[in-house]
């Protein structure tokens, strides 16, 4: 459920505050937008662990509420994906430098033709949010499945084996995501149903 936060209570302060019950307005779904928030390294006390699957104002995320731009991954585009990053207020404070590592964020920023992201995305990047400017959902699903492929291609970066033409277009997208939910499934069917560390079978994509 999204809320606006009426009389105030602004700033990106981590600390806790105490929300009079008649300051929050829910709003409804037609404002907010599903996105996927990625967690940086040094965040601590909060629910929803590393990645999450949440809802947040589309004004926001345009910006018409805050300063914060947002830039599009260009890997993502280049497959045919509109994925936007925009940096979040951590949850808890982030106090040394690796506190805002965010790898995660880091391989969807890369150069498609050096394998390498721009510096201001590989230090300092912080807690971010995944989304869509056509509104279409960005599940915690959709961040894993994506993150496999960046994965298989920074492998092949480091063996010189990235042609961008040949492996990011939406036909090359379309046969690794094929691939990795095929292996995915079969990794569970070979392991069987695991309670204490459960595979997830990326029910939820949307990419």
């Amino acid at each position: 459920l999204g809320v606006r936060l009426g009389g105030g209570g602004g700033g990106g302060d981590t600390g806790v505050k105490l929300i009079k019950r008649s300051n929050l307005v829910p709003l409804p779904d037609s404002e907010t937008l599903r996105v996927c928030r990625l967690k940086a390294q040094g965040e601590t006390n909060f629910d929803g662990g590393f990645i999450q699957s949440t809802r947040w104002p589309l004004e926001v995320l345009e910006g018409s509420l805050t300063s914060a731009p947002s830039e599009a991954s260009p890997v993502a585009a280049r497959v045919g994906l509109d994925l936007r990053i925009t940096r979040v207020a951590p949850r808890s404070r982030l106090r040394k430098r690796a506190d805002f590592d965010n790898q995660w964020v880091t391989w969807m920023m890369i150069d498609p033709n050096s394998g390498f992201a721009p510096l201001r995305w590989q230090s300092h990047v912080g807690p971010v949010v995944v989304w869509r400017p056509s509104g279409r959902p960005v599940s915690s699903d959709d961040m894993c499945l994506f993150n496999d492929f960046l994965s298989g291609l920074l492998d092949r970066f480091g063996d010189g084996d990235v042609v961008p033409d040949r492996d990011m277009n939406p036909a090359a997208w379309a046969k690794a995501k094929g691939e990795i939910l095929k292996n995915r499934r079969e990794n569970i069917l070979e392991q069987g149903n695991n309670p204490i560390m459960p595979m997830n079978p990326y029910d939820d994509i949307n990419i």
